[in-house]
């Protein structure tokens, strides 16, 4: 019996220590000056010593990969995201994505993206290929994960994919979302477009497709109303839950607003239905 038991928990740690490791989860191409910020999101699964991987692009209709980044600067990082940022000066990027306070390495060549080219995190000593954004030696103009002024962001629980790109992995934002947006065009800020970013969760399994239906914004809101807007049609209901699982408020929408009025600063689930369409959120009222 103690065979067998000791077989079956090296299987399980097995698996597990071969589904940890580095994965590509957001790429973005702002509308900023000079088209800022543009960056890629990385997310470390597990213990990740990043001294072994780098980055590299493939631009436009060019088929060879260029501009490699070494990740080094990162060092180990564990069950925590990354960001790889084309600009050296942070303040746009901070400004407009004010969740990435952590592990960033600046002024990379290697993200100095337009919405059609590719990236790819490689092992550096095998180039070996862990994960990879974009169709290889195909320009993304006009291709579903083109993301011209746009995001996108990786599924909940989809794995790393090494050398074949799979959309179905993948949620897109349309091209030019982010067109006139942003805080340094006095529109909305980037992350709130995008719904949150470090939000990538390996083992969850969501229907992220789902969740991009809805956009809730601000978000942190210090107002007492928060919007929610819907790529469908039809009536949407609320239900807001506090951190003790308390049921709050429920309410129709009539104008796509929720009334927060009545309740107190801090953090809450906010569950969005329309059409048998349901999604859970975080919201927070500062």
């Amino acid at each position: 019996m103690k065979k067998l038991y000791f077989s079956a928990l090296s299987i399980i740690t097995s698996a597990y220590c071969w589904a940890q490791g580095p994965i590509i989860t957001a790429i973005v191409d702002g509308d900023c000056t000079g088209g800022s910020p543009k960056f890629v999101e990385i997310y470390a699964e597990g213990a990740v010593d990043f001294t072994k991987y780098s980055l590299e692009k493939q631009s436009n209709s060019n088929t060879e990969w260029s501009n490699a980044q070494d990740l080094s600067a990162l060092g180990t990082v564990t069950d925590a995201f990354v960001y790889i940022v084309k600009e050296d000066d942070l303040s746009i990027f901070n400004t407009e994505f004010p969740s990435a306070t952590t592990h960033i390495i600046s002024n990379s060549s290697a993200v100095d993206n337009n919405g059609d080219d590719r990236v790819r995190l490689i092992e550096t000593a095998t180039s070996t290929v862990i994960d990879q954004y974009g169709e290889t030696d195909k320009d993304g103009t006009d291709t579903p994960w083109e993301y011209t002024d746009s995001y996108a962001k990786r599924d909940n629980g989809t794995k790393a994919n090494a050398g074949t790109f799979n959309a179905d992995n993948w949620t897109f934002g349309t091209p030019k979302a982010l067109d006139g947006q942003g805080t340094c065009q006095e529109g909305t800020a980037f992350e709130t477009i995008m719904s949150g970013i470090g939000d990538y969760n390996p083992t969850l399994s969501i229907a992220s497709k789902q969740i991009s239906q809805f956009r809730l914004f601000p978000n942190p809101t210090n107002q007492n109303t928060v919007s929610i807007n819907s790529t469908k049609t039809g009536l949407i209901t609320v239900s807001l839950f506090d951190v003790l699982g308390k049921n709050v408020l429920n309410e129709t929408l009539q104008n796509n607003t929720v009334n927060l009025s009545g309740l107190k600063n801090g953090l809450y689930l906010i569950k969005i239905s329309q059409n048998g369409t349901s999604v859970t959120k975080k919201l927070i009222k500062n």
